[in-house]
């Protein structure tokens, strides 16, 4: 599957901010904590490759926040066994 990963702790006001969820930014995690929560509920063989998002669609997507750097597209694999 795909999501948005968090590449640092995001500011409160994205968190807050209901235009940031409705694109999945507002929610989205660091890498070692989706990595935490797949192993809790039993997944395994995990791989998290996050993926830079070209500062250029950024701006076009968010034209009033500077995001470039906070946030990533990431492929997300796990196996249940």
């Amino acid at each position: 599957m795909m999501d948005i990963v968090a590449m640092t702790d995001l500011p409160e006001t994205f968190r807050r901010d209901v235009r940031l969820h409705a694109v999945c930014v507002a929610g989205a995690e660091r890498i070692e904590i989706i990595e935490d929560m797949m192993r809790r509920v039993g997944l395994q063989r995990i791989s998290i490759r996050p993926r830079r998002i070209p500062a250029m669609l950024l701006e076009i997507l968010f034209p009033s926040l500077t995001v470039d750097g906070l946030i990533a597209s990431a492929v997300i694999e796990a196996m249940k066994e």
